[in-house]
């Protein structure tokens, strides 16, 4: 997040930019053919996506956890919070703002375009027509709702959809349980991103969502099951942990958790956090080689080895 500069702060939550989003806007503006249009289509868009995130981030803080920042990115939107616990109803209430933001203007758009008698044409054409007047705008605008909220429902985990299914598994089994199944359920929807490129029309944007979706997903699982070995401590009770997060999630950077790990396996304790980051043969957050090893080759729950 380095790359990202800030914007405002609506609700008191900081927005930031990333420079590669404005890279991504720039080349298409330019190529795009109709730079007034593109420069309209990407502006509602990404304000669309800022409405998204900011429902995921208002009802995370209604619920008393801390939101750092929303980032815009080429891929869409990330609400960045610092932890949340593992709560079937927080999560399923956070996760499922967002998409009913959306879903709750197309519904207002809708009501609109029915009283002006003006529904207009399929999603593509009515999108590329937005800077045509009011009317082709608030079309485009019912639109991008409807495939905003649509698509991040799509239970492809850690999406929103994602989310919303490790909710509903979790109310009757663990919460690693839960996980490995939503994480299960969302590669089969990314491979299927990424084999869509083979089909033609071409779209080269869902691939690479697919590609972030499996990253992101390994990146949580993994997450959970540190969180897990670790005991589940954690400043909002037993099972309480990091997020992941997907175009129109939310995430959590890992590195504090790592170091708690670290201090709640009772290792390192002699050492500060900022020794163990830099010693010899660990990684950050004060990991040696071989618990990181250990770490990725373990199927299941993991078990602390024996102290010496």
């Amino acid at each position: 997040m380095n790359e990202s500069f800030s914007i405002g702060r609506p609700f008191g939550i900081q927005v930031r930019v990333h420079v590669l989003f404005l890279y991504m806007a720039g080349f298409l503006i330019l190529l795009g053919g109709n730079p007034i249009g593109t420069a309209a289509i990407l502006v509602t868009l990404f304000g669309l996506v800022l409405l998204h995130e900011l429902g995921h981030s208002l009802v995370a803080r209604h619920h008393g956890i801390h939101v750092i920042d929303i980032v815009l990115w080429p891929l869409g939107g990330m609400a960045r919070m610092s932890e949340i616990p593992e709560s079937p109803r927080v999560e399923g209430q956070v996760a499922i703002a967002g998409p009913l933001v959306n879903l709750v203007l197309a519904a207002v758009g809708l009501l609109a375009l029915g009283l002006l008698g003006a529904l207009g044409p399929g999603p593509g054409q009515s999108i590329s027509q937005i800077q045509n007047g009011p009317t082709a705008f608030l079309v485009a605008f019912t639109w991008m709702n409807l495939m905003l909220g649509g698509f991040n429902l799509v239970p492809a985990f850690p999406m929103d959809g994602g989310r919303i299914l490790r909710a509903f598994l979790a109310r009757k089994r663990s919460y690693l349980e839960a996980t490995e199944i939503a994480v299960r359920v969302g590669r089969w929807f990314a491979l299927a991103m990424i084999f869509s490129a083979l089909i033609p029309p071409v779209n080269c944007a869902l691939p690479i969502v697919g590609i972030y979706i499996l990253w992101t997903g390994m990146r949580e699982l993994w997450s959970v099951r540190l969180r897990h070995a670790a005991g589940g401590a954690s400043p909002f009770g037993p099972g309480a942990g990091p997020m992941g997060g997907g175009p129109g999630g939310f995430r959590v950077d890992l590195s504090e958790h790592l170091r708690a790990f670290r201090r709640r396996a009772g290792q390192g304790t002699t050492h500060s956090d900022s020794n163990m980051e830099g010693s010899p043969g660990q990684s950050a957050g004060g990991f040696s080689d071989d618990e990181l090893r250990r770490l990725e080759n373990d199927p299941g729950p993991l078990r602390r080895p024996p102290q010496d």
